[in-house]
């Protein structure tokens, strides 16, 4: 008989529960057990772990089926079509006997058949005794039925066992400033496999001009497989923040320049900020306000391509306002002289 505690009785909810009472009660159970919270508990930790087990199988409608129907020993009976009833509890309350070991698992599973003279089928009706008169009927039973019962098919060094699965998928967000996007970085992600409970350190290369809602892959990081599968991936999904004088168009920088209105007029060489220093940028005589620069080259780098966006510099003309009595007479000659 197993020592594992009923699923739901570990979530505490009845067998009748919704999906959303299960939802509710394990994100409440988990809150409360889980190991970041109870660092000096191990008790906990283990109570965390149980409760993941109890959460993965009545979550999905076909294990929670499976589950109600088998108890936990459903991953055996997982591919028993639905006749089968374990244990001898076949329709009508007959139980074949046998004693212990594989011929006895072999006779107590019938199959139900419906309809005009439907009845129950008994393998050990059709082949004889599981132990004296099975003969060379062993090998079709394994070929058909061995990743159920998990035994032997006949043939020498063979054995049908349940197939291998890989580990799920684990997601990570990860935030990262503007300029971290624009030059890249690397970046030490620290987290908690939910299905070994072992704190891990993983070391990630962010490339280069990468954009916010990108999602990077680690292989192998996600969680541990079954029967021998292997693990799932990591997904690291990269946000990245603002920046308060520069924002992002495709793979272009984009900013913005102020100059006077005496440079706008007769030209100038004025430095305009990039995420690289400052750059010297010539404004041609005549320049109006809200004209746009092109500074090739100077912008994001293209992922996995050696090739950049560009710098845009917008230029916003300034309007001086507290003028001294000189500068004001200055203003009304140009004005004068239609200017």
């Amino acid at each position: 008989m197993s020592s594992k505690r009923d699923y739901y009785e570990v979530l505490g909810v009845s067998k009748n529960a919704s999906e959303k009472e299960i939802k509710r009660a394990f994100r409440k159970k988990a809150r409360k057990y889980h190991p970041d919270v109870n660092p000096n508990d191990p008790s906990a930790e283990e109570k965390f772990k149980e409760i993941n087990e109890a959460y993965e199988v009545l979550r999905n409608p076909e294990t929670r089926k499976q589950y109600d129907r088998f108890g936990h020993d459903f991953k055996r009976y997982k591919n028993v079509p639905p006749g089968w009833r374990p244990g001898g509890a076949q329709a009508g309350g007959a139980r074949t006997g046998g004693g212990p070991g594989f011929g006895d698992d072999f006779k107590r599973y019938t199959y139900t058949t419906s309809g005009p003279g439907g009845g129950q089928v008994n393998f050990e009706d059709l082949f004889g005794s599981s132990r004296g008169g099975f003969g060379g009927v062993g090998d079709i039973f394994g070929d058909l039925f061995g990743d159920v019962f998990n035994v032997k098919s006949g043939r020498a060094g063979t054995s049908r066992r349940a197939r291998p699965k890989s580990g799920d998928d684990l997601k990570y967000p990860l935030d990262i400033t503007f300029e971290e996007s624009y030059k890249g970085t690397t970046k030490n992600l620290r987290f908690r496999n939910p299905g070994t409970g072992q704190m891990k350190t993983v070391k990630l290369k962010v490339p280069s001009g990468i954009k916010s809602g990108t999602k990077l892959r680690i292989a192998g990081e996600g969680m541990p497989g079954k029967r021998g599968g292997g693990p799932g991936d990591l997904y690291v999904e990269v946000n990245v923040g603002s920046h308060p004088i520069f924002s992002r168009e495709g793979n272009n920088l984009i900013g913005k320049a102020n100059i006077k209105y005496s440079q706008a007029v007769l030209g100038a060489k004025v430095p305009v900020p990039s995420l690289e220093g400052r750059i010297r940028l010539t404004i041609p005589p005549g320049t109006p306000n809200g004209k746009k620069f092109r500074i090739p080259n100077k912008g994001f780098k293209v992922m996995n391509r050696n090739k950049r966006g560009n710098l845009i510099i917008e230029i916003n003309v300034e309007v001086p306002k507290n003028l001294t009595a000189q500068q004001k007479q200055a203003v009304k000659r140009l004005a004068d002289l239609g200017l």
